[in-house]
């Protein structure tokens, strides 16, 4: 079995749930009663879990600050089955969504990016941990793990990697020479202009791999299903599927998780599509952030940790 080892920007997720009866004397707002707190382990973090939850060996580099926070989420993984190696900062970045009488009505996000000798210690770490012929997955957030990371890349290369991309940075140049990456389309559409026909698209897709020598983009076009585009001129597609959507948070996690797991046993794109699109369906369609589940490739099952 591949190793697979998990790098990108980790963060704490946190639901806060509440009610409302009543609106404040002091403005025109409601007064909420918090009445329970989920913790999710989030970003490369969460990709982590639902690759270990496929059945992988994962090993997880994680930097996060010995703060309340930092704490929370290094206790949450303890109790994984990740090897994690964490990395010490000096912050943690956290996203805390506030549902009151089960609406979302707001996100506060509390950020942290790394300094550039934090972000230089991350990169030594991950380049130590590369293993001949493994398999390296990026979940970038923009939170500083990509300072570098064309350095870890370029290493990885070296060693026979297969390399998987989530991109969250407008400059690809970061990401060139990698085998895979899985935009989707708001992000892809920042690369090539808006998406107007699938002809025109594609033929400026296969620009973009090209100058950036990247072998597939594989594109989340929500209801509009999945795309990849290979650099030799392959297309393949999966459909959109209806679903009653909960919870965008995590699909794309789920979604490259299980492209990557279905691509590294069985070496074919379009099934891998369909079935990574597929788990990332049933992912939007649960409440909270959710996990794809081994052995049978179908039902999610959620990890949170209620306080």
């Amino acid at each position: 079995m591949t190793k697979i080892l998990v790098l990108g920007d980790v963060m704490l997720d946190i639901f806060t749930q509440g009610k409302s009866i009543r609106t404040s004397p002091e403005a025109p707002v409601p007064v909420v009663h918090s009445i329970q707190e989920s913790l999710y382990c989030g970003g490369a973090a969460n990709l982590a879990l639902n690759v270990d939850g496929l059945g992988n060996e994962v090993q997880l580099l994680a930097a996060v600050s010995d703060d309340e926070y930092g704490l929370k989420f290094q206790k949450m993984c303890e109790s994984s089955n990740l090897e994690i190696v964490l990395i010490s900062v000096l912050g943690t970045t956290v996203k805390n969504r506030i549902f009151v009488n089960s609406n979302h009505h707001l996100r506060i996000d509390k950020d942290y990016i790394l300094s550039l000798a934090e972000a230089i210690s991350y990169r030594e770490c991950a380049k130590s941990n590369l293993e001949e012929g493994g398999c390296l997955i990026y979940s970038d957030y923009a939170k500083g793990t990509n300072t570098y990371i064309q350095d870890v890349f370029l290493l990885a290369k070296s060693l026979n990697n297969t390399i998987f991309v989530d991109p969250k940075s407008n400059d690809w140049e970061m990401y060139r020479g990698v085998d895979f990456i899985t935009p989707n389309l708001r992000e892809i559409e920042l690369q090539i202009g808006t998406w107007t026909d699938d002809l025109s698209s594609i033929q400026k897709c296969l620009k973009l791999l090209e100058k950036y020598h990247i072998q597939c983009v594989v594109i989340t076009r929500g209801e509009r299903g999945a795309t990849a585009i290979t650099r030799n001129g392959e297309v393949f597609n999966a459909p959109g599927i209806r679903v009653n959507v909960a919870e965008l948070s995590g699909a794309g996690d789920s979604f490259l998780a299980s492209f990557a797991f279905h691509y590294l046993n069985h070496r074919d794109l379009e099934k891998g599509l369909v079935f990574a699109n597929m788990q990332a369906s049933k992912a939007v369609s649960r409440e909270g952030i959710s996990v794809v589940k081994a052995p049978l490739f179908g039902d999610l099952q959620d990890r949170n940790f209620d306080e």
